[in-house]
């Protein structure tokens, strides 16, 4: 019988570790997890001089991913001008918390990562994104 106690003493102690260890993450448990921006993102509106733009309207295709490795490609296609060349544009990434920064040419644009949403803006435009799910 005191084999057993000790065999129960040790499991519950045991036990008691592991949820001490799996409660002491990284992140408090009531702050709401951070999305990483990674991934494949797509322009779906923007906003010029207070006129709302529709990227599907225009005959635009902007699609924008971020890799791991902290740099970004983005690519714009017409299919209003369709002998238009692709638009490219690389860069760096950089992310803390919601706010994301993406940097080109010596250039910063910061933007803000909210229910699934990327949108950057400054005076007199903005861009939303939304992540691609196929």
């Amino acid at each position: 019988m005191k084999k057993t106690n000790k065999v129960i003493a040790v499991l519950a102690a045991m036990v008691m570790v592991l949820a001490l260890v799996a409660g002491c993450g990284n992140q408090a448990a009531d702050e709401p997890k951070v999305e990483s921006v990674v991934g494949k993102w797509s322009v779906v509106s923007g906003e010029l001089q207070g006129e709302e733009l529709d990227p599907k309207t225009l005959g635009l295709a902007i699609a924008m991913e971020f890799k791991d490795d902290g740099s970004f490609n983005l690519v714009a296609t017409s299919s209003m001008f369709p002998d238009a060349a692709e638009q490219n544009l690389s860069g760096t990434w950089t992310q803390n918390g919601d706010n994301v920064t993406v940097t080109t040419n010596d250039e910063d644009a910061n933007g803000k990562l909210e229910g699934g949403k990327l949108t950057f803006a400054d005076d007199n435009r903005s861009i939303m994104l939304e992540r691609d799910t196929f």
